[in-house]
This record gives structure tokens, C-alpha cells and sequence, in this order.
């Protein structure tokens, strides 16, 4: 093995000793400095297109984190209208308990006076004969 290595780098020496080895070397030294050169420009270019998508990134956060904000405040304002629906309607409630538990007035008598009593119809037809002749 080691004659073998010993025998490569003594033939790689005569070639590149002469004057074509001397050229290939050129060739190769020429070769390597532009494969060298383009991965520096491919890095460049890697860099400056990290860069833009980081401030992509960056400002498509800060719009969302401005929506996000905007969303929650209007979810507060809508939940602070339920609530206020909500209470309205408890009112509301005690209301129509109040209505439907009201008195009875046809069973309410005075000395010698008599009330006369009349059915939802009734008072409607008294109502339109109120309205025409107004």
C-alpha cells in the first residue's frame, strides 16, 4: 500500500514538474477560484433573501398581532352587548310577570256601584268606534 501511494505522488510530481502538468494546474488553480467565487455570490445572495424574509415575516406578525387586537376588542364589545341584551331581557321579564300577574278588577266591587265588564272584543269594537268617530 505503501509503495502504491509512494508511486502515485512520484508520478503526480513528474507531471505536474512538466510544463502541460504546469498548465493543468493553472487550469484547475483557475477552476477552483471561480467555483469559490460563485459559492460566495450564491451566499451572498442566500443571506440578503434571509434577510428580506425575515422583514417579510417580521411585518406580516406585526399586521396580524394589529388584527388580533382589533378582533379581541370587538369580541369584548359584542360580549359586553350579550350581556347587556342579557340584563334588558331579565328586565323585560320581570315586566311581563308583572303584566300577567295584574288584578282582576271585575271582581272588585263598591258600595251600590256596579262596573260593567267587557271581553278583549268588546273593547276592541268600543276602540274602533273611539277612532272613527275622532
Amino acid at each position: 500500500m505503501f509503495k502504491l501511494v509512494s508511486w502515485l505522488f512520484g508520478k503526480s510530481h513528474d507531471f505536474f514538474s512538466s510544463k502541460i502538468g504546469k498548465i493543468v494546474a493553472a487550469i484547475l488553480l483557475a477552476l477552483g477560484i471561480c467555483g469559490s467565487t460563485a459559492g460566495a455570490v450564491e451566499a451572498g445572495k442566500a443571506i440578503k433573501l434571509n434577510r428580506r424574509s425575515r422583514k417579510i415575516r417580521d411585518e406580516a406578525l406585526q399586521l396580524h398581532e394589529e388584527h388580533y387586537q382589533k378582533v379581541q376588542s370587538a369580541l369584548e364589545a359584542a360580549g359586553k352587548t350579550k350581556l347587556t341584551a342579557i340584563d334588558s331581557f331579565d328586565d323585560f321579564a320581570d315586566q311581563m310577570a308583572k303584566i300577567q300577574d295584574r288584578p282582576e278588577f271585575s271582581t272588585i266591587e263598591c258600595k251600590g256601584v256596579e262596573l260593567p265588564t267587557f271581553t278583549a272584543d268588546d273593547l276592541k269594537i268600543i276602540s274602533n268606534n273611539v277612532a272613527l268617530a275622532v
